[in-house]
């Protein structure tokens, strides 16, 4: 049995297009990895609070004591909000 038109033209379209993201992510760096962008970003705003102190709120995350009290309450309120079926 043969497949539709549409069903054929939407296989093709779908390789197609894997062949071109596959060669401009993977072959050719045309494309930052997630890696890449998450430490250039952190880059940036290290080198944005070293000029101005200002920006540097990161004191809850340097904390890691405060860090565990956070995730902790995070945790807590997940499971009530599971076992409350919400």
């Amino acid at each position: 049995m043969k497949l539709p038109n549409w069903w054929l033209f939407t296989l093709y379209i779908t390789i197609v297009w894997f062949v071109i993201h596959w060669f401009i992510y993977y072959q050719a760096n045309g494309m930052q990895s997630d890696e890449e962008r998450i430490g250039a970003e952190l880059a940036a705003r290290r080198e944005a609070a070293d000029r101005d102190p200002a920006l540097a709120d990161d004191s809850w995350y340097a904390d890691e004591a405060l860090l565990r009290g956070y995730l902790a309450g995070f945790h807590a309120d997940t499971a009530t909000m599971i076992s409350a079926g919400r």
